[in-house]
């Protein structure tokens, strides 16, 4: 085993050379079932050390297990990271349990659903001579474009590795998809599987998009917990969904999200707006309950030529019209309406600026 941990060892120097932000894991067997570390690393000498650990309770390989398992973890991964391929490179001896026909039309229909991740599987067989499971194996690889690798000495590992370590070509179908951001819509049910649906929130606090505090509905994420409008969320989902117009990458972690899909749909076609925030002098007034509701007013005047008497408004001698100091240290300062003309003025005046009348 030292020699594969050397060989593999090489094989990681080489993936982070290329990509520093390469995640690794590995799947191996027990008697219980089978191992892994629960999440991707970004440290290869955590997947070695585990490894070694391991060892001395390795068991046969359970190919069709490992594959489930792996397709697995790369499902949770894609919903986490977001414009990664995913690789799954399978080891083999004589020693592994071969798949059983069974099991393998539902291998195939699972990798049908995360090529487009895009997902790639490469298997090296070492010294091993069986068409049967050679062709149950090319079967599934070449689903998303990988190959097999037979070689008959261990010697032969570390170039086969070099050459796994470069990066892949995405296939030609799945590079369509993803350049047109699609996804097989057969595959709707799986993505919708896959995602994670968002958390409503009663509470009304700030949307961490459009930053303001109002009375629209809001949702959580579940993975970092911030914290937006619905209706931000599925405009947002405009720009940033994976080919179905409801799953979304959370804006701020890129966790991936399933939103309601009639109400995206009708966010999008302009069924539901968001309510026009209220600006200026005006939401000022509104906030302190400054509005004045207009009263119905009868003037006796059924030509309506004259709405307004000149006598409406009250006028003082000029000896009263002098202005009151403002006092600037005054605390309880208070917005008041002059009754006689309508103006607004601070509470500090004593009389209105316009018409002089006594407050």
């Amino acid at each position: 085993m030292k020699e594969i941990y050397d060989y593999l060892r090489v094989f990681f120097e080489l993936r982070k050379s290329l990509d520093p932000s390469d995640r690794f894991n590995f799947i191996l067997f027990k008697e219980s079932g089978p191992n892994f570390l629960e999440d991707f690393t970004l440290d290869p000498e955590k997947v070695l050390n585990a490894l070694k650990d391991l060892e001395p309770e390795i068991v046969r390989a359970n190919v069709a297990g490992g594959i489930f398992t792996a397709l697995t973890l790369i499902t949770e991964g894609f919903k986490e990271i977001p414009d990664k391929c995913f690789r799954l490179i399978i080891l083999t001896d004589s020693g592994s349990i071969k798949i059983p026909t069974l099991y393998l039309l539902q291998l195939q229909e699972l990798i049908d659903k995360v090529f487009t991740f895009p997902f790639f599987i490469d298997v090296v067989r070492f010294n091993i001579d069986d068409t049967e499971e050679d062709k149950k194996l090319m079967s599934l690889a070449k689903k998303c474009n990988g190959y097999i690798h037979e070689i008959n000495s261990l010697d032969s590992l570390p170039d086969i590795l070099e050459v796994l370590a470069i990066k892949r070509e995405i296939p030609l179908n799945a590079k369509l998809l993803i350049e047109n951001n699609k996804k097989p819509q057969f595959n709707l049910s799986f993505y919708e599987d896959v995602a994670e649906s968002v958390i409503h929130v009663e509470e009304k606090v700030l949307c961490s998009i459009c930053n303001e505090k109002n009375n629209e509905k809001m949702i959580q994420c579940p993975s970092c917990l911030s914290v937006i409008h619905e209706i931000c969320g599925a405009q947002w989902a405009k720009e940033s969904h994976i080919g179905i117009i409801h799953i979304v990458r959370c804006y701020q972690c890129y966790y991936l999200l399933k939103l309601d899909r009639d109400y995206v749909l009708n966010v999008q076609s302009g069924k539901i707006t968001k309510k026009k925030k209220k600006v200026g002098f005006q939401a000022f007034l509104e906030k302190h309950k400054l509005v004045l509701t207009p009263q119905v007013r009868n003037v006796q005047d059924p030509m309506g030529i004259i709405v307004l008497k000149s006598a409406d408004i009250m006028h003082f001698p000029k000896q009263v019209r002098k202005r009151a100091a403002v006092s600037s240290r005054n605390k309880d300062l208070r917005i008041i309406f002059c009754i006689n003309c309508g103006r607004i003025l601070m509470s500090s005046y004593k009389e209105c600026l316009t018409c002089f009348f006594p407050l």
